[in-house]
């Protein structure tokens, strides 16, 4: 038998403007962030971790705010995996709460596919806990992040600015690198692509 449960993690409110096209960008929409965790005779899967409690600070337009965390819902130590969904800040915010052992599965077909040469790969999710690391690396003057088209990136480029990071969003992505005809490798032996 199989169980879903879903689970609010969080609330974020933002300008309906930024996410209704024609809607005025004065009026303030608010939106549930939730968690899913699935559960069969042997997998408790979580899916999406929702908004990590002590990083309710407002991120670029969003407000956040938050009742009870993923780890307040769910005994985290009990889960088999974690599947995000994808790396934005309320679905993978709480990822640090979830301990090590659990196995965390992340689409990453996008860095095999094709990426920066020099690039070092660090999903979304997991930079809220390397922050200082990142934005602190002796002999790292300035840090530049890229995403697929730039959104993602924006919300890693804004975490490390406000940990005194010198960076640099690249605002098109590798979309735009690509483009660009910017050099690229790729780890899955085919040709370098953006997917």
């Amino acid at each position: 038998m199989t169980r879903i449960e879903m689970f609010n993690v969080g609330w974020f409110t933002v300008a309906a403007g930024l996410v209704r096209a024609g809607d005025d960008m004065e009026e303030p929409v608010r939106f549930p962030v939730p968690a899913y965790l699935i559960e069969t005779e042997t997998q408790r899967i979580l899916v999406d971790t929702g908004l990590h409690p002590e990083r309710l600070d407002s991120v670029g337009p969003f407000e956040l705010e938050q009742e009870l965390s993923i780890a307040d819902q769910v005994d985290v130590t009990t889960l088999t995996k974690v599947v995000l969904t994808h790396l934005h800040f309320d679905h993978a915010g709480a990822l640090s709460l979830i301990p090590a052992a659990v196995p965390v599965v992340v689409q990453r077909d996008e860095w095999a596919a094709g990426h920066a040469p020099e690039a070092m790969h660090l999903p979304l999710g997991q930079l809220a806990g390397r922050v200082g690391a990142v934005a602190g690396a002796p002999g790292v003057e300035r840090v530049v992040v890229v995403c697929k088209v730039g959104g993602r990136s924006q919300h890693a480029a804004q975490l490390l600015a406000a940990h005194g990071a010198d960076v640099v969003n690249v605002s098109d992505g590798m979309l735009g690198w690509e483009r660009a005809g910017r050099p690229m490798v790729s780890e899955t032996g085919a040709a370098p692509a953006v997917i």
